[in-house]
């Protein structure tokens, strides 16, 4: 089945789970800019949504509207973004018969836009956990590449899905990764994290997927979705103590480990932008180096 949504079509069965809703939200909409506006949006908190595990709007929690909010911030999106946003999403709530989480969605976005959030401390991998989901992935080339690019760089979820193997650069036997097509940002992987990556890429060559699904056919190569990943870290994390595990954690792990000078160069190093972002980023950590347990549980780095 496959809907059209502002001049874009939209598998609803394969891209991600609120689409049909989605076109249905937006098929209201008689500007064709308008419907692509707002469903760019919403498709934007859709991939989201599925990274935390959210199979369906029904699923939805206030938690998860406000870690949404806090990663738009991350993000450096501005108050005036933020907004539009959420009335997307509340509408969409409306629509879907949600009212009572589009009424508490519109009441959070007023108070976290309205004034700075209470900041809250990262939940990151202890130095302990890392090496123990470290250990239980070795067996999968494949997923043990994709947590040590997160946890060797800070990408998120789209950036790591996203690389090709012609992203990965070699010399010297170290491992350096160039997110976007541009190679815009670029990342030094450890030694560790070099050999890991290569294992994994094997003879992957020039446009090829870095992460793929399994083949097919020889012409049909997919990269992975949001919710393999989720799955999958779920897994590991379950096994380790951790069923909190996703990517989110493990960006929050290489912040708290990553020796930086100042707000700017971290921000530049996680690829995001806005001087708010920068503060958010860096005040979060500090909260969790104050915490009585992180002397023990983290080696987390110093700003001069």
């Amino acid at each position: 089945m496959v809907e059209r949504l502002g001049g874009q079509h939209l598998e609803a069965q394969v891209q991600h789970p609120f689409d049909s809703a989605i076109a249905r939200f937006c098929g209201g909409f008689g500007s064709i800019n308008t419907r692509r506006a707002y469903g760019g949006d919403l498709r934007d908190f859709s991939r989201f949504a599925t990274g935390l595990g959210v199979g369906e709007l029904g699923q939805l929690t206030v938690g998860h509207i406000e870690e949404y909010l806090q990663n738009c911030t991350e993000k450096g999106l501005s108050g005036a973004t933020i907004r539009v946003r959420i009335a997307s999403l509340s509408g969409l709530l409306t629509q879907e018969g949600l009212e009572e989480l589009a009424n508490k969605t519109r009441d959070i976005s007023n108070k976290h836009i309205g004034s700075k959030p209470e900041m809250q401390p990262f939940h990151p991998l202890s130095n302990k956990e890392i090496k123990r989901l470290q250990e239980v992935s070795r067996d999968n080339p494949r997923a043990s590449a994709i947590i040590a690019i997160a946890l060797g760089t800070g990408a998120n979820v789209s950036e790591i899905l996203a690389l090709h193997a012609n992203n990965i650069v070699e010399a010297d036997g170290q491992v350096s990764i160039g997110f976007g097509e541009e190679h815009g940002r670029i990342a030094k992987l450890s030694p560790e994290a070099s050999a890991t990556i290569k294992r994994h890429k094997g003879d992957r060559r020039g446009k090829l997927p870095l992460f793929a699904r399994e083949k097919l056919s020889k012409k049909e190569i997919k990269p992975l979705n949001r919710t393999w990943l989720w799955k999958v870290l779920k897994k590991y994390g379950e096994s380790i103590g951790r069923p909190d595990l996703n990517q989110r954690v493990l960006r929050q792990t290489f912040i708290m480990n990553v020796q930086v000078k100042d707000s700017k160069e971290l921000a530049k190093l996680l690829g995001v932008g806005g001087d708010y972002a920068y503060d958010v980023l860096l005040e979060r950590r500090r909260l969790t180096q104050l915490l009585p347990q992180s002397e023990v549980l983290f080696e987390t780095a110093t700003t001069n």
